[in-house]
């Protein structure tokens, strides 16, 4: 799932079908990308987040005819969002997880966490332009919720819900993020539930780096880290505890 703050992105952006071919290439992996509704024009939440559950119900649906056996799930920024709500979801309805997660500087609470120290070091170097305001993070989150009451339901926000029985987790931050500090928060709950957590620092670079050219490091090293987690399904290890860089 790509991202946009859950109103902007289609199938064509970079952050969508470039990814989706570099795994196709990098993983020999089969790719659905999600082509779920933005919230505008009236949409808001859930409607987002039932196109991507039904998206993978349809595919768990249609595994012989895409010559698959198994499934992830991911995205990226609000798509990274989506791709966590719709695990839990599935793992509450349908006793069901996908073989992993994927999460590239995802964005996953009502309130922005505290950041760490590191964090608010690099953010002291960025001018203003650079930054994802905590302004602009609140007007996200309200216009896809459609108001600013804190949710009531468990999978409006996966950051704020109990992550106990998701499958192994990838989740990719960028250092020079300001939402590195909901992905690094996130990565700690899932931890203290038990999840089998990767989570990695992508260095030098800022919040959707996936638009760019692999050809800017480390994003070719990111794409490979994703596609080796592709390639290794079922075989997965609970790698050594902390935050890994790149």
């Amino acid at each position: 799932m790509h991202g946009g703050a859950f109103q902007f992105g289609d199938l064509d952006m970079k952050e969508a079908d470039w990814t989706a071919r570099e795994m196709v290439n990098r993983a020999g992996a089969v790719v659905v990308s999600v082509d779920y509704r933005l919230v505008k024009d009236g949409v808001r939440y859930p409607v987002p987040l039932d196109d991507v559950v039904a998206v993978v119900g349809w595919v768990r649906n249609n595994l012989e005819g895409l010559r698959i056996d198994r499934v992830a799930l991911g995205g990226a920024s609000a798509g990274a969002h989506l791709a966590a709500s719709a695990a839990l979801q599935l793992r509450d309805e349908d006793c069901w997880a996908p073989e992993c997660l994927i999460l590239v500087y995802p964005s996953a609470h009502f309130y922005m966490p505290e950041p760490s120290q590191s964090l608010k070091e690099v953010q002291a170097e960025l001018p203003p332009v650079m930054t994802i305001s905590h302004d602009f993070h609140r007007k996200t989150i309200t216009n896809y919720l459609g108001g600013d009451s804190f949710p009531t339901s468990p999978y409006a926000m996966p950051g704020e819900a109990d992550p106990t029985g998701l499958g192994p987790t990838l989740v990719i931050n960028a250092e020079y993020d300001d939402l590195r500090a909901s992905g690094e928060a996130f990565s700690a709950g899932l931890a203290a539930a038990g999840v089998d957590i990767q989570q990695v620092l992508a260095r030098g670079l800022l919040h959707g780096f996936l638009n760019l050219s692999a050809d800017v490091e480390p994003v070719s090293a990111v794409l490979e880290l994703m596609a080796q987690r592709l390639r290794r399904q079922g075989s997965y290890r609970r790698p050594p505890a902390g935050r890994e860089k790149l």
